[in-house]
């Protein structure tokens, strides 16, 4: 007698993500509690909380991750100068992780350089 039977992925999913992209609150003012690293494939990314809880398709959410380079290069070391240092936190995240915040908003600006517009954090 074989007590085996066909398994479906929908029973073994995870629950849905606390967490959502960072793109879903841009333009609005947020305060960061704490910097997570939440790399994507090969590319280093962050995740933060927030003191505030955000509506998103009418869920709440107080975690958002990114993968935009210049919102990433505050938190986590690109390696560039020091190899070993990529993905290690800088300054700016370690002092929020010890209790500091920091109120800011995600938002497009324009590179003076390459004249070509990118995501930021502004205060």
């Amino acid at each position: 007698m074989n007590d085996t039977s066909e398994l479906k992925l929908g029973n073994y999913t995870s629950s849905i993500s606390d967490a959502t992209s960072l793109a879903n609150i841009d333009g609005q003012y947020f305060t960061i509690v704490a910097v997570e690293r939440r790399d994507y494939d090969t590319e280093l990314g962050v995740m933060f909380t927030t003191k505030e809880t955000f509506e998103v398709d009418g869920e709440p959410y107080s975690k958002f991750y990114t993968t935009r380079i210049a919102v990433v290069g505050k938190f986590l070391n690109d390696g560039k100068s020091n190899p070993d240092s990529r993905g290690a936190f800088t300054q700016l995240a370690n002092d929020i992780n010890s209790g500091n915040t920091l109120k800011v908003k995600c938002e497009s600006v324009r590179s003076e350089k390459s004249k070509k517009n990118y995501f930021t954090l502004v205060e």
